[in-house]
């Protein structure tokens, strides 16, 4: 079944990316921070923080590309941006 517009499951997956995505990109400014410090425990810790974050990002986009492959909601965004015009 396609859908025509943003579905409640494909906002709910979009808004978890968009949060793993920002803990990523803190996470990899706390690595770039600790790697200045030449401190080797404070740089792992922060690696392995930074890794998690990765990994729970790819995750993240990884149920939202599925999602909207198995449900349609693709083809929602296009038809809301082309009735907005």
């Amino acid at each position: 079944m396609r859908c025509t517009n943003l579905c409640a499951e494909r906002q709910r997956l979009l808004d978890a990316y968009t949060e793993s995505a920002a803990a990523l990109s803190r996470f990899g400014q706390a690595v770039a921070a600790a790697a200045v410090s030449y401190e080797a425990d404070l740089f792992q810790r922060a690696w392995d923080r930074c890794e998690g974050a990765r990994l729970r990002c790819a995750e993240s986009r990884r149920e939202l590309t599925a999602h909207m492959q198995e449900h349609g909601c693709e083809f929602g965004l296009f038809a809301a941006a082309a009735s907005n015009k």
